[in-house]
């Protein structure tokens, strides 16, 4: 429905969800999970009420994904919104539920293309980065619909941006699907994905993230079973996945040597990737 130039009009909040939420910053957990009906509406209001519900979904993100898995539909066109507040917290949503429910997440391939390509802000270009980066583990073809939108990623000065574009071109690459006509040379991107691993395990380390790291290496494994013809891209593979069985052997990640030879690891495919 629209106002009488055609425009629409802006819906009023229900009883219901002013009850439930009023004014708040972000909206409760019990809100989101047994009164979603009310958040979608008041998504549909105004921007204030629309980032009060999305920093409530992103906290339950990060915490319990399980729970929030019903609001990605809803979630998913916020994702390339015109207003930068409500578009930074709708991709931060997908960007950590992208984690745990890739098939789900999918839905919103489209969007977050949009604001990888158009957003001015780099919170909701890293943020639709990073969930694009995380579909391509699973959803390679969902991601190469908008494969185009990464290619000028790669030449980003910011590291965040350049990194979560080799590794969803990457992915998309190794998986076979990437879009025949697309301007990028295969050859040039396989070092810039596995600088992009590298970096990924390294900042894993710092953390203590053994789960992280084991996720790294099995990656880094698979992809090395197809590198052909590339004696130093397999060298440095190596090295890093003999870094991860060490990390996994300790149960742990805390040992300082390991720090130091993964640090060493990363400089190494930097190296690789400025002679390549």
């Amino acid at each position: 429905m629209g106002g009488e130039n055609g425009e629409p009009e802006e819906r009023s909040p229900s009883p219901e969800w002013s009850a439930l939420a009023g004014e708040t910053a972000r909206v409760p957990r019990a809100t989101i999970v047994d009164e979603w009906e009310a958040c979608v509406e008041a998504l549909e209001t105004d921007s204030q009420r629309s980032v009060a519900v999305l920093r409530g979904v992103a906290a339950l993100a990060a915490e319990e994904p399980d729970a929030v898995e019903h609001t990605i539909v809803d979630v998913a066109p916020y994702a390339s919104s015109g207003a930068t507040n409500v578009r930074q917290q709708a991709t931060l949503v997908l960007a950590r539920l992208a984690e745990h429910h890739p098939g789900s997440v999918a839905i919103a391939v489209d969007q977050l293309g949009v604001t990888v390509a158009n957003a001015p802000d780099l919170p909701s270009r890293r943020r639709a980065t990073t969930a694009l980066a995380r579909l391509a583990r699973t959803e390679p073809e969902a991601v190469a619909r908008v494969a185009d939108r990464l290619v000028p990623q790669l030449e980003s000065d910011d590291d965040f941006l350049r990194e979560d574009a080799a590794l969803a071109l990457g992915r998309i690459t190794h998986r076979g699907t990437l879009p025949v006509d697309l301007d990028l040379d295969v050859d040039d991107l396989l070092p810039l994905y596995v600088a992009a691993l590298g970096a990924q395990f390294r900042r894993a380390v710092r953390v203590d993230a053994l789960d992280d790291c084991l996720a790294v290496g099995e990656e880094l494994d698979d992809l090395l079973a197809s590198v052909t013809g590339c004696e130093g891209l397999r060298d440095t593979l190596t090295v890093i996945l003999d870094a991860v069985d060490t990390a996994a052997a300790h149960g742990g990640v805390a040992p300082e040597p390991l720090r130091d030879r993964v640090a060493a690891v990363a400089e190494r495919a930097e190296r690789v990737t400025e002679e390549r």
